[in-house]
Formats: C-alpha cells, structure tokens, sequence
C-alpha cells in the first residue's frame, strides 16, 4: 500500500503540519500511526476528508509541480471531464506515467465517485485511443502502452481496499477468455472493492472443480464472469 507523509499531505490539504497533527489528533482527518508515531495518510484518507467536509478547498494544484500539471488540477476542480479525457489519452500514449496517475489518483482523492471516474473519463480516453489507432494516427505499440499505463493507473486504486477481514463479502472473478482486456477487469475489481468485497480472480481456464473448492472455502457471495463480445 503506498501512503503519503505528513508534509505531502498538508499540502494537499493547503495547511501547516501543526494544524494536520491537530486534526488527527481530533479525528477531523484519519491517519495510520506506525510504532515510532508517524503518521501514514492513504488516499482514502483524503477522499473521506474532502467528502466530510465539502466546503473545504481542494488545494492539489498546491502540489503539482508542473504547468501540465497545475492545468489538471484546474480541469478536476471544474468537472472537466472532456479536457481530463483528452489529456489523459495524448498522456498516455506518450508514457507519461506521472500525469497519468495525476489524473486518476487526484480524480479519486479529490472524491469523484469512482464510477465518474470510470465512465466520463477513463472509459472515453480509451475510446480516443482506439479512434486514433482505426484511423492509423498511433501505432499499435502506442495503444499498447497507453492501455497498460492507464490500467496501471486504476490499480492503484485498489491500494486503499486490499483484501481483509474487514471486509464483509466477497466476490469471485472468473475469466472464461484468453484476449480480456486487462484494464476492463482492473475496473470491476475496483468497483468492487470499494463495494466492500473481498475479490478474487480465477485467471483463464479456471478448472470448474477449482471454482467450486474456493467458492465453498472463501464463502463466496457473488460471481462476476468476464465475457468478450
């Protein structure tokens, strides 16, 4: 799980250290302390500050250290979705991972309901891609590694929701395909896990003995099957 430090995360928020110590410590923004007492923030973190606090300022253009970069952090403040999908496409396949997850991860932080995050940007990007792959403007290789840096990047979203305990169902993904799409999949386990499942995926060619052993022994609670069209 990747965590972000005190000091990013004030600046996030547009306040000193002190007074982010002072909001932990009054629960007005939630935090992991390690043994020596530091303080971890997740990305869920911030989310659920921003949605308990929706007169706050979201400062992440604070943090952004490019032009390029300052300009997302304008279109996520605004609803820009078509200004967020088209960067998102032209910086994918430039393999410009860093606006890349500038995007998505602010997008998310910033407390886009990730299914907006999915639909009215990710989703059209790749619709962009694919557009300027049939009309021959990118390559096949470039498709390609947009694909795989955004996929990337909606994995890390998962970070925050890792498998546990803590979770109260759990859904199995079974794959009956060699050719799915990896990011499609990487979404639908996003969504859910933030629906409150445990996910587990079956890979391809799963043997139907297999399915029923971990469905017996993991109490499976809902099966989602990728198909292709």
């Amino acid at each position: 799980m990747k965590y972000l430090n005190s000091k990013e995360v004030a600046n996030i928020l547009g306040i000193n250290i002190s007074t982010l110590k002072r909001w932990t410590d009054n629960g007005t923004i939630k935090c992991k302390k390690t043994p020596g007492g530091h303080r971890k923030f997740t990305m869920q973190h911030i989310r659920e500050y921003y949605k308990n606090n929706k007169q706050s300022v979201k400062n992440f253009g604070a943090v952004l250290d490019t032009i390029e970069h300052k300009e997302i952090y304008k279109f996520i403040k605004n609803n820009d979705f078509d200004n967020l999908t088209q960067r998102l496409a032209k910086t994918s396949i430039l393999s410009d991972d860093h606006s890349v997850n500038t995007i998505i991860r602010s997008s998310y932080m910033s407390g886009y309901p990730v299914a907006d995050i999915f639909d009215k940007i990710i989703e059209p990007a790749s619709d962009i891609v694919e557009s300027w792959l049939h009309s021959k403007s990118i390559s096949h290789i470039e498709e390609y590694i947009s694909r795989k840096l955004i996929t990337r990047g909606v994995e890390t979203l998962n970070e925050d929701n890792p498998n546990g305990v803590y979770n109260g169902k759990a859904a199995l993904c079974i794959n009956f395909e060699d050719d799915l799409p990896d990011l499609g999949i990487a979404m639908s386990e996003v969504v859910l896990r933030h629906c409150g499942y445990n996910v587990f995926n079956s890979g391809s060619h799963a043997e139907l003995g297999s399915l029923n052993n971990i469905i017996v022994k993991e109490k499976i609670d809902t099966l989602v099957f990728y198909l292709c069209d």
